[in-house]
């Protein structure tokens, strides 16, 4: 998701990331360069409204390498999305479509499938629009580097 922000006079867009530092309702964090492109100031009043990601690159799926042998368990990150995702679900072949967890840091977990021979992906934005993609198997590819979809959300 992005944000407008606004505060002295600057407007900047930024992707909208948590670091669990908000205090209430109406707070957003911004990194450092962020705060620092709108003139940083003690008790200075920030605006923000959510709006689309000016983005015409792809989706990219990253994943979490870090049991990146264990080809029956994945960890994936869905990046550079237009529009929040709300929904990640997978199957293998022509199974049917299983949900995967979301995680607290924002990642989609699935477990005890074998998606050593490739699998599928769809993904539902906040507007109920999906896409599907089709993964290369598990430790076939730099889960870093991960896949790079056929589209994004308009």
């Amino acid at each position: 998701m992005c944000a407008e922000l606004s505060a002295n006079g600057q407007t900047v867009i930024a992707r909208v990331v948590t670091y669990g530092q908000e205090t209430g309702p109406n707070d957003i964090d911004v990194s450092a360069s962020i705060d620092t492109a709108l003139t940083a100031s003690a008790g200075r009043t920030l605006t923000w409204r959510f709006i689309t990601c000016p983005t015409s690159s792809p989706l990219r799926y990253t994943f979490d390498g870090r049991q990146w042998s264990n080809t029956y368990f994945f960890r994936v990150w869905v990046r550079n999305a237009r529009v929040p995702v709300t929904k990640l679900e997978f199957r293998i072949g022509t199974a049917a479509w299983a949900a995967a967890d979301r995680q607290n840091d924002g990642a989609f977990q699935a477990s005890s499938q074998d998606f050593s021979r490739g699998f599928s992906l769809r993904v539902t934005s906040l507007d109920g629009t999906t896409i599907e993609d089709s993964i290369p198997g598990l430790n076939t590819f730099d889960p870093d580097v991960g896949v790079i979809s056929h589209g994004n959300f308009e």
